[in-house]
């Protein structure tokens, strides 16, 4: 990699000293400068290539001046609005390192209808776990405001397997109401025996009035631990329904790369548009219309490109 950037430095020099000299005999020179434009921008594109490729192997070399705070994201999030059945219009995010976002607007046919530029962010909870990454875009005459759920991959493994232990619980402790039904049922209707050597006649109203009393007490206990096996059964099934919520955050399991972080996002969010709407499977322009909607989302890979010229590619 090194070699080729110095071959690189070497031409550009060679085609400097050429330009100097056929600037004033050629009327070539200019075509001469434009190639050699091309060419440095090539040499930037491969030193910064070079320069990921030594943070990515052994990151300790590289500067600490010189270091990525982000991580190298290079994705596109394509969200996806069904206008009609089976029919979407979408928006392209492209995401870069330094905060900044471009979108696209296609209709269902695939066809550009407008460009925006904005700034997107992952905004941590303060107090509880998981992510919100906001995306913020204009255009010519519209407003678009995007947010989805992300959690890490540490938060999101460790909600799966809470969830799966809460089910296997709750499992359980059905088993185990349908046992302590039984067994209050098999309490309360015990005969309890007759004294040995009562203090009183067994036929007194006081005898009568404690064994009654005995008797309620055994109901009141067995309706007591039914309800407390019900409520126990009640907040496990509602704290199910949360880990459910988070789980299904990161069904998909297709982990992303934010911050340093390897993350889920859901596949469900809110988008607010303004200046815009869809409307059957194309765009209109609406300025004071502002609408809220569901929309999809759908992680595409983003393939690094060179740019600049190549030196075969300028004929004289």
């Amino acid at each position: 990699m090194l070699f080729r950037i110095y071959l690189k430095l070497l031409y550009v020099s060679l085609i400097f000293h050429n330009v100097c000299s056929l600037s004033r005999i050629s009327p070539d020179a200019e075509k001469f400068l434009t190639q050699a434009r091309k060419l440095r921008d090539e040499v930037k594109v491969l030193e910064q290539e070079l320069l990921e490729q030594r943070m990515e192997s052994n990151p300790t070399e590289i500067p600490q001046h010189i270091k990525y705070s982000e991580s190298l994201i290079p994705k596109i999030l394509s969200t996806n609005i069904e206008t009609i059945p089976n029919r979407f219009v979408k928006i392209n995010w492209e995401l870069q390192k330094n905060g900044d976002t471009h979108i696209e607007l296609f209709d269902s046919k695939g066809k550009i209808f407008s460009k925006g530029i904005g700034k997107w962010k992952k905004q941590r909870s303060r107090f509880g776990i998981g992510s919100n990454i906001i995306l913020k875009a204009k255009g010519i005459g519209f407003n678009i405001n995007c947010k989805f759920v992300s959690l890490s991959r540490y938060d999101y493994l460790f909600a799966k397997n809470s969830y799966n232990r809460c089910l296997s619980n709750l499992k359980n402790m059905n088993n185990n109401l349908d046992i302590a039904k039984k067994f209050s049922n098999n309490i309360v209707t015990l005969r309890e025996p007759k004294p040995l050597f009562p203090i009183i006649t067994p036929d007194s109203l006081l005898y009568k009035f404690v064994r009654s009393l005995n008797k309620w007490y055994l109901i009141i206990h067995s309706r007591v631990l039914n309800k407390m096996f019900h409520i126990s059964i009640f907040y496990t099934r509602q704290n199910i329904n949360k880990w459910k919520k988070l789980v299904n955050i990161g069904k998909s399991e297709k982990y992303i790369k934010f911050d340093n972080d390897l993350c889920v996002i859901q596949d469900r969010g809110i988008i607010n548009i303004k200046g815009v709407i869809p409307f059957n499977d194309r765009w209109i322009r609406t300025p004071k219309t502002s609408l809220t909607l569901k929309c999809n989302l759908e992680i595409l890979n983003l393939v690094k490109s060179r740019t600049g010229g190549r030196a075969g590619g300028i004929k004289s």
